[in-house]
């Protein structure tokens, strides 16, 4: 029997009409289900398809067609024949199926009741076998997760940016979701549900009543609705899921959409049981729908809000409005902005004074108000896309937030001309403003963030753990200040590898499994980050033969593993720069010990190393890897941090040994805390090196350069071939030392030759001068080209298509004579996972033919 307390406090306190829906709590259960839903059905006269409703007061007057039903604290689902009826206490439901066929809002006295039809032709049986696959698509960041539906655990992750080669992915994720399905090795028709990590009520209309985004952004007009929010809604994701998994019967496979907020706080790797009514998911980014900061309260089983605040006030947009003002004009930099912040502590009178003009503007911009500890950002600093002065000069969805003209007369006379972010150096006068200001905003955010943590726990005294998600929880510094100060311990700071967007079809997946449908055997989902692909040693053999590496001098194979280990180790212990390429990927943003460049932290200057090899800004801050069972030792207040998410001092007694891997203006660290299960293969590589050192450490940066963090082994390869102080590459069994072997992919912006060709070529527009500098490059077996008119030949670019330099390409093409709309583009046969970018190039260049 269900708790009465689920119909008290949410659907049934609810007046429609003169009847109390109350009325029925001493009826039996299933007739109290069938009453309520024949009463609303009967008493609504506007129904504007009537066919279904007559069909559904038909078969639910017989009780046997009732096949199930659940009562959740987000509402009541009824399963009549091939309906769903879902009846909600609210517009946004946390959990939703696919094939909405209308919507109708049922308002009284004391509120209002959302009843929703859906289209259900399958079994709603608990899903008990088979798969579940999770899917993200929100605009940014997408990705596929597989969770085995018996055990409950995560067994597949991919972000589609790694396979795609483009940083960010804005693209369904198409590869990642039959990349997941072949990792696990299992078919298509296994999976025996979806769940989507976004909200199908916010873009699916119906009807009876127009969706709640709909009503919201009416005013932005028809091309915002058609550009935005089509693909979000269902019959899109239909369609996507069935060009992924073409021989997928989803007529037979239910399709959920999970609340973006719920799923962010549902991706946590956490023993649900053990924590039960004692945790609290904190969830901040920028928007989801339009929730920005919620809390949810894991009470029997369930996750309960607690708090929310929704658009316009987000403190991740916030962030980024002032990111952008600082210079940044690409998507996902808030890190940097947090790197660059201790390095604008003020350090004469007049930096003292602009930050105080600065911070008391931040004061005024952004609060939490404690009676209720909603976050509320003051309109007068900023122009939004919910403004409706901002609507008037602007028609179209325009994100992230712009300063308002009385935010910019206050800081334009203080920090005029913004030099670019990239550009930005600590230690040039004329930007330290620009420090000020970062240092002044992630002093503001921390307070916020406190404040809100702080009064929480005085509001839940009960709560023991707190886990925190979505893009703000990014934020490292933050997040070690809250276990610091101690308001929770290391052990009860729970966070996830996977916070962002990303996170999204893990956390969907996992809701749908362990809420949704109540699954009580498994106890943590997931540990490891290393949920990714895996190549085996012939896979990346193959590869090198293509290279032409194998029985070359500088490839040496391996046999026995813990001897590549040991040479690895000492190559380190020697001072020399490791890219590693061993065991499954891993999941998220950060370099988890299993595609990383390894440096020694016994060299002074192995953080300006690492940023050089991967051309960033000298003064950005590296991580550490070091094992679980030395970070206290050296590390204040850190037992287990797995995933670089919260920022630690060194010990006082041990600071010593940290020559590098400490931010150079505050000290800090983001480490990642190694063990046997969670990274095997590292945790392998740094007992070796604590062998011969002492301290088993290593400076660990991201295995990658201006791209995503490489997938394929190809990508290992070409990536070696360009990093700077970076001399080996240990991948499987072999040991790579970059040599003379040639890459397949040419990176433009590495070769002097090129850029001065495409300078040229852009002065004077003479095509044929930078063709013939192009076609000078040699081809190779592996390589892909673009072959034009027979005539032609021009390698393919690592940058991909949304390259500068690839631009040049094409306008030096479409000038060419023998270039016309008719000429046909081969893509030289060879099988590349580059293959996929290159179509989208053609089609961006709207070239018909691709052979």
């Amino acid at each position: 029997m269900y708790p009465h307390y689920s119909l008290t406090e949410q659907i049934y306190s609810v007046s429609i009409g003169a009847k109390r829906i109350a009325d029925f709590l001493d009826l039996d259960i299933r007739a109290t289900i069938q009453d309520l839903v024949v009463y609303i059905v009967n008493t609504y006269d506007n129904m504007s398809e009537p066919i279904y409703y007559k069909s559904l007061v038909a078969n639910i007057n017989k009780p046997d067609l009732i096949k199930d039903f659940k009562i959740l604290d987000s509402g009541i689902y009824v399963y009549v024949d091939k309906f769903l009826i879902l009846v909600d206490s609210q517009a946004i439901s946390a959990i939703e199926p696919f094939h909405l066929l209308d919507r109708v809002y049922i308002h009284a006295p004391k509120g209002r009741v959302v009843v929703k039809l859906f289209h259900y032709p399958f079994s709603c049986e608990s899903t008990v076998s088979g798969y579940t696959l999770g899917v993200t698509r929100h605009g940014h960041d997408s990705s596929a997760a597989l969770i085995n539906n018996a055990t409950g655990k995560v067994i597949a992750f991919e972000r589609e940016e790694r396979p795609l080669r483009v940083k960010p992915s804005f693209e369904f994720p198409l590869q990642a979701i039959r990349d997941v399905v072949d990792m696990a090795g299992i078919r298509a028709d296994e999976i025996k549900s979806i769940s989507v990590g976004h909200s199908i009520h916010w873009f699916e209309d119906a009807p009876s009543s127009k969706s709640p985004a709909i009503n919201a952004f009416r005013d932005l007009g028809d091309g915002f609705m058609k550009d935005f929010s089509a693909r979000f809604r269902s019959a899109y994701m239909f369609e996507r899921i069935k060009e992924a998994l073409p021989v997928l019967d989803l007529e037979s496979v239910p399709i959920f959409f999970v609340r973006h907020h719920i799923a962010h706080a549902a991706s946590m790797p956490i023993d649900v049981h053990q924590l039960d009514n004692e945790s609290l998911f904190l969830v901040m980014d920028g928007r989801g729908e339009w929730d920005t900061i919620t809390a949810w309260l894991l009470k029997n089983g369930d996750l309960k809000n607690v708090l929310h605040t929704g658009m316009p006030h987000t403190i991740g947009d916030m962030y980024n409005m002032m990111g952008r003002f600082m210079g940044w004009r690409e998507f996902g930099f808030e890190g940097q902005i947090m790197g660059l912040a201790p390095y604008g502590e003020p350090r004469n009178p007049h930096e003292h004074k602009l930050y105080e003009i600065v911070a008391s503007a931040y004061k005024d911009f952004a609060q939490i108000q404690l009676d209720t500890l909603n976050f509320k950002l003051n309109p007068k600093y900023f122009f939004g896309s919910f403004q409706p002065e901002y609507l008037a000069q602007v028609r179209g969805w325009v994100t992230p937030y712009t300063p308002s003209p009385y935010f910019l007369e206050l800081l334009a006379p203080q920090f005029s001309p913004m030099p670019e972010g990239e550009q930005i150096d600590p230690s040039n006068p004329n930007h330290r403003p620009v420090c000020v200001l970062a240092y002044a905003l992630q002093n503001r955010t921390q307070e916020l963030i406190l404040s809100l943590v702080e009064n929480l726990k005085l509001q839940f005294p009960y709560i023991k753990s707190l886990c925190v998600s979505g893009g703000v929880a990014l934020n490292v510094t933050t997040n070690g200040e809250i276990i610091r100060r101690g308001l929770f311990n290391n052990d009860n700071f729970i966070t996830t590898p996977v916070p962002g967007d990303d996170g999204l079809s893990i956390g969907a997946a996992l809701y749908f499994l362990h809420f949704y449908n109540r699954h009580q055997e498994v106890k943590r989902s997931y540990s490891s980050a290393l949920l990714g692909r895996e190549y085996s040693a012939f896979d990346v053999k193959v590869t090198l033969e293509r290279f032409g590496l194998i029985g070359d001098k500088d490839c040496m194979e391996y046999f026995d593993l813990d001897d590549l280990v040991d040479t690895v180790a000492t190559l380190i212990q020697q001072g020399h720069g490791i890219a590693w390429f061993q065991g499954r990927e891993e999941a998220g943003p950060r370099a988890l010990g299993a595609r990383s460049i390894l440096f020694p932290l016994s060299d002074p200057n192995s953080n300006l190393r690492a940023n050089k090899s991967k051309r960033r800004q000298p003064w950005r801050p590296s991580a550490i890897s070091i094992l679980e069972e030395d970070a206290g030792l050296f590390l204040e207040h850190c037992t287990i941090a797995p995933y670089m998410s919260i920022a630690y001092l060194p010990s006082a007694l041990n600071k010593q040994v940290f020559q590098s891997g400490l931010h150079p203006a505050d000290n800090s660290t983001r480490p990642q805390t190694v063990n046997d299960e969670d990274a095997p293969h590292l945790s392998r590589l740094l007992k070796k090196i604590k062998h011969k050192t002492g301290l088993g450490a290593v400076l660990n940066t991201s295995f990658n350069r201006s791209e995503p963090i490489v997938h394929f082994p190809e990508d290992a390869l070409n990536t070696l071939y360009y990093l700077e102080g970076v001399e080996y590459l240990a991948i499987s069994n072999f040991l790579i030392r970059k040599g003379t072997y040639k890459p397949s992919i040419i990176a433009a912006a590495e070769e002097a030759k090129m850029q001065s060709a495409f300078k040229a070529f852009r002065e004077t527009r003479n095509a044929h001068e930078l063709l013939k500098i192009l076609q000078s490059y040699p081809t190779y077996p592996q390589q892909v080209q673009i072959v034009f008119d027979g005539k032609y030949k021009i390698p393919m670019f690592k940058e991909g298509f949304d390259s500068k330099n690839l631009k040049d390409v094409i306008d030096c093409l479409s000038v060419t004579e023998n270039f016309s709309d008719n000429t046909a583009i081969e893509i030289k046969p060879h099988d590349t996972p580059y293959k996929p970018v290159i179509l989208r190039l053609l089609t961006n260049i709207n070239r018909k033919s691709v052979l």
